[in-house]
């Protein structure tokens, strides 16, 4: 169950980050605006990768 809610967590607060206004660097700066929405989904989804592999072993 708690592998379940580190999951969760993670998802609601990557997704919660990227449509939030408020950003370290907001989003009508050119491609910094939208890199580090995109660089925070990424880390998201590479820890829920690493979490699954984790408890399986």
């Amino acid at each position: 169950m708690n592998n379940f809610l580190q999951k969760l967590s993670t998802i609601l607060i990557a997704g919660i980050y990227t449509i939030s206004p408020m950003d370290c660097v907001p989003d009508f700066v050119p491609v910094a605006g939208q890199a580090d929405d995109i660089l925070v989904i990424v880390v998201a989804i590479l820890y829920i990768i690493y979490i699954s592999r984790k408890n399986k072993e």
